[in-house]
Order: C-alpha cells, then structure tokens, then sequence
C-alpha cells in the first residue's frame, strides 16, 4: 500500500501466506484429505510387495505390518532380507 501524495513512500511488500498452497484452488476436505493419504500408501505398499529393493522404507515398513497381521511369513521374510541388506550390522 503505498501514500500517492507522498514521492518518498515506497511500495511495501507483504510476506505470502503461511503453509503450503492449495491444490485445486480451495482448502481439501478432512475426507479428501484422508482418501489421498490413504491412496498413497497402499501405492507405497504395492511397490514394496512388488520390488522390494525399489520400494522406500516407508513402504516396506507398511507392507511389513500388514504381512505380519495376516501371518503371511513369506512376505515378512521377504522384507526383512530386503532390510537386513539395506542396514547390515556389524
């Protein structure tokens, strides 16, 4: 905002919102909030049972706890060698 009548006022400028900018142009829902979350993770999860050694720990710590909730050893296994060869010990 800047004084018209006043030669010495500079134009001020003001800081843009706090937060990350919208996607569509208004605030999503709770619900659409919730219904992206939960797509991505089960993307995340079907890359892991997919290829593992490709998937992010994000995913395969998700396909881990949904192995082992079934009792699905040989999944569990599976993701737990593709871990064991990301962070060896010792």
């Amino acid at each position: 905002m800047r004084d018209a009548k006043d030669p010495g006022t500079i134009e001020m400028r003001f800081p843009s919102r706090v937060g990350r900018p919208s996607l569509f142009g208004r605030p999503l829902t709770a619900a659409e909030r919730a219904r992206r979350y939960r797509a991505r993770k089960a993307e995340r999860m079907r890359a892991a049972r997919r290829a593992p050694a490709r998937a992010t720990e994000v995913g395969l710590l998700d396909e881990l706890r949904s192995c082992m909730a079934v009792g699905q050893a040989y999944g569990v296994h599976r993701i737990l060698r593709e871990i064991g060869a990301r962070y060896p010990i010792g």
